[in-house]
Formats: C-alpha cells, structure tokens, sequence
C-alpha cells in the first residue's frame, strides 16, 4: 500500500518538476524573446536619433552644399529653389543637399556598410521614391491619430526586420523645400523608419535558446534524478521501519502476553495519588475484576480490611525508600474472600530520582501457607506422640524399675531364707518359682530348674 502511494507521490513530484521546469523554460525564452526585442527596439531608436540628429542638424543650416557627381546630382525636386545651384568665388560648382537628401544618401550607404535600412516618407512626399510601403503607410495613419511611434516585427523581401517609425513634424528650416506642398510649420510631414536585420540576432536567439534548453533538461535531469532516488529511498526505509515496526509490535505483543498472562499478579501504582496505573490480566482474573473496574482505583481498594494498617506501612515504605520486600498481606475478590500474598515492589523514578510509579508483584502465597500450616500440625501432633509415647515409656521404665527392685527384694529374701533353713525346700522351690515367674513377666530367661 505504502509503496504504491510512494509511486503515486513520486508521480506527482514527477509531473510537478516537469511542469516547474517546463514553465521556467517557458518564461526564460519569453523572457528572453523580450530582452531582444528591448535591445533591438534600443537600437532601432539610436540609430533613428541619430539619423533624426543629422537632419535636424542639416535642417538647422538650410541644407549643405556639395560638389555635384554621378552620385550626388543636383536635386530635380528642388528645382523651385533659386541658389539649388551656386559657384564659389574659386569657381567650383556647388549643388544644395537638403535635409531629407542628406538623411537618404547617409541611410543608402549605412544600408550597404551595415544591413540598416533607413527610409524617409510621407503620405505626400516630395520624391516620388519616398511614398511609403504598406506598413509605413499604417504607421503615418497611427501618427495622424496621436502615436508617438510604431514597431513590428515584419519581412522585407522574405527576410525578417525588425522595424521601427517615429513621426516627422514640419520645422521652421522645413519650409524652405516643403512650403510649395502647403505644410506649415508644426504639422505632421511624414516619418523616418528604421529596418533592422533579424536573421543573425533571431540565430542567436535560437543558439541561446537551445543552450537554455540544454541547460534545463541537465537541470530537469538531475531532478529527476533526485526524485527517482529520493523515492527510493524513502522506499527502503520505509520498507526498514515496516519491518523494524513489525518486529516491535511482535515483541510488544509477546511482551503483552507475557505480562497479562504471567503466574504473577502485576500492578503499577503512583506515588502520588496511590492509583493503580496498570495491572495485567492474572490480577483480574485472580479477584474476579475487569481491568478497567481496577485501574484508576485506590491501591487500598484491592487489600482486604484485616490487613490494611500493615498495607498502609508498606505503601509508606515504598514512598521512602522505593522498594519492599517479601510484605505478606492479604487482597480481597470480588466475593470478598481473601488471596494471601506475598509483596515485592521497586520504583521508576524521573531524571531527577523521584519516584513515578511501582513496579509491584504479588505472588499468590495462599497454598504455600496453608501447606506450612499442615506442616506445622504434623510437626504438632507428632510432638504430641511423640511426647505421649515417651510418657508411656518413662512409665513401663517405672514399673520395671518397680519390678526390679521387687525381684532384688525377692532375691535377697531367697537367699536369706536358703541360708536361715535350707530344709524349707518346698517354699524354696517355691520362691523359685515366684522368681522364675517374675523373670519371665520381664522377659527374661527363667533362672532355676524345679526339680519335685
């Protein structure tokens, strides 16, 4: 499941860095197409101010003179102007260059040294070369309606240009060659547009495009790279904490099971409020609980009533000390009958060393003394037979003793009597008789043959 989701996410990462990565291409070569476009445009306008220059400068002073040759002739379209055509005092011809006649043969040459092309116009110009193209013409109509210039990016000739016009206002110095076309001074005459190449800018702009490009898809790479690798990594350790969970939860199950199901009672009590905190399912099982009728309740709630100043010694003495040892009290069942056990309890204390909560053990003690009371009746009653016994014995001693001291009295009064009259040998055999008797009530061999 876990894998499947890091698959997905991995995906998702995926298509985001795509996109991230797709939009930042996107943005650059926009951006980048409009870095050219602000540079071209830039350039358009120095050199359009710097042809504006040259004409305002040649318009400033009426126009040059310029010896006439095969590329400048004299200028048919300003005929109307009576010095078009002076000698100096040295006698050297000279013909009048106006303003736009200068522009036009500065822009021609320019045109052939660099690429630019430059053009003047108007909707009504005075040489007929100068009438405007179909883009010229809808920008003398945009600058009628108030614009201060235009650009477009268009063809000339299937070549791309990059072309830009500003407005062309009638000047006082203007009027010496255009005031026979009606202008006054103010007026819109025309514009001056500016064509730029753009077949070497836009290859460097595809060149540097292609190198942003390469650039982003090594960037796009490494990400990927990054992701695939990042994935799976998250992958193994997840796989690692799966398994380490898996083998916790085993072990705190076995834990668990070892802990509800031990032959001992365990219980965890705090120090504090002496509540049980815990307890395992012997313990409930042993006084007929659930664990949840035991845990939360008093400690003392679970002794039984005839013990309970020796629980409260003990509860005293494991807020002291930490720990006791082997305290024989008694805890009550539901039924209210008693389980005689023996207490053993060590503390879990903070950092600081004071104590949290018990670690306590009852052990179920209730046979054992019941099998040490028997004991102690046997050893009893034996005692009492034995004693008994030795009573009897100390008694038959007494009545051997008794008999022995008859028998020795029996035998010194034979003897006395055999000496006194041995002619009384029937009361002689007699007394043997008695003796013999007497010995064998002693168990003893009889000591004289009655001969009669």
């Amino acid at each position: 499941m876990f894998i499947n989701k890091t698959y997905k996410y991995a995906t998702v990462i995926f298509l985001i860095w795509s996109i991230a990565i797709s939009w930042l291409l996107f943005w650059d070569h926009r951006h980048t197409k409009a870095d050219t476009r602000r540079t071209i445009k830039n350039e358009a306008k120095a050199y359009f101010n710097k042809d504006q220059a040259l004409r305002l400068w040649a318009t400033a002073h009426g126009g040059v003179y310029v010896p006439p040759d095969g590329r400048t002739p004299p200028n048919p379209y300003l005929s109307h102007i009576p010095d078009r055509d002076i000698t100096s005092s040295s006698g050297k011809k000279l013909t009048l260059m106006n303003p736009a006649y200068i522009l036009r043969q500065v822009m021609e040459e320019y045109s052939e040294l660099y690429g630019v092309r430059g053009h003047i116009t108007s909707r009504k110009p005075l040489r007929p070369q100068n009438i405007p193209d179909e883009w010229e013409l809808s920008a003398l109509l945009s600058f009628e309606k108030g614009e201060k210039e235009a650009w477009a990016f268009t063809e000339i000739d299937g070549i791309p240009y990059y072309r830009f016009m500003s407005p062309m206002v009638t000047k006082k110095g203007c009027l010496k060659c255009h005031a026979i076309q009606g202008y006054k001074e103010g007026e819109l005459r025309g514009g001056v547009s500016v064509s730029i190449p753009m077949t070497g800018i836009l290859q460097l702009q595809k060149q540097r495009f292609r190198t942003h490009l390469l650039t982003y898809l090594i960037i796009w790479f490494l990400g990927i790279f990054g992701i695939v690798t990042f994935s799976y990594r998250i992958k193994e350790n997840r796989i690692k904490r799966l398994h380490t969970e898996k083998v916790l939860r085993e072990s705190e199950k076995k834990y668990q099971d070892l802990y509800d199901n031990a032959p001992d009672m365990f219980v965890s009590v705090d120090a504090g409020t002496a509540k049980v905190i815990q307890c395992n399912q012997t313990l409930a099982t042993r006084l007929g609980f659930d664990k949840t009728q035991i845990i939360g309740q008093p400690i003392f709630s679970l002794y039984h009533p005839d013990c309970m100043e020796e629980v409260k010694e003990a509860f005293q003495q494991f807020v002291e000390t930490g720990t006791v040892d082997n305290a024989e009290l008694f805890l009550r069942r539901k039924d209210g009958t008693k389980i005689h056990v023996a207490l053993n309890v060590t503390a879990q204390r903070d950092d600081q060393g004071d104590i949290l909560y018990s670690r306590s053990i009852w052990r179920d003690i209730t046979e054992l003394k019941k099998a040490q009371n028997e004991v102690k009746e046997y050893h009893q009653s034996l005692e009492k037979k034995v004693s008994e016994r030795t009573s009897e014995l100390e008694n038959e001693i007494q009545e051997r003793q008794k008999v022995e001291a008859a028998l020795q009295e029996k035998i010194k009064e034979i003897t006395r009597f055999s000496r006194l009259a041995m002619d009384r040998e029937k009361k002689m055999i007699q007394l043997k008789k008695e003796i013999n008797s007497l010995l064998h009530q002693l168990g003893r061999k009889e000591e004289y043959t009655i001969v009669e």
